[in-house]
């Protein structure tokens, strides 16, 4: 029997802790985030609200996909999310990794 299943993209596991699910849109997401990165360093390949276009087309949408059924998962899981989205605040504001990105939120 299979541990987890995917229906319509989401990853359901046996106990519902959103774990597996979480683990794939992180992966996702960091793939995703390093396009930012490349593209929007200090050379200036994209602007800021390209970088904004392709952060919710390709992160933040990935992220609120299905956020309804996984609300319930632990906040220790939903954490990952928020690390995500602290990677997202430093590469649009251009902050270096030493900062904290609250003051952008």
């Amino acid at each position: 029997m299979e541990k987890t299943v995917r229906f319509l993209g989401v990853v359901f596991d046996r106990a519902l802790t959103w774990n597996a699910h979480i683990d794939e849109v992180v992966t996702r997401c960091n793939k995703r985030l390093n396009l930012l990165i490349f593209e929007g360093d200090g050379r200036n390949k994209m602007g800021r609200q390209q970088r904004r276009f392709v952060y919710k087309a390709l992160i933040r949408s990935d992220i609120d996909y299905s956020c309804i059924a996984y609300d319930m998962a632990a906040n220790s899981t939903k954490s990952r999310l928020d690390v995500i989205q602290s990677k997202v605040l430093k590469i649009y504001h251009a902050l270096s990794y030493d900062r904290h990105s609250n003051t952008y939120r």
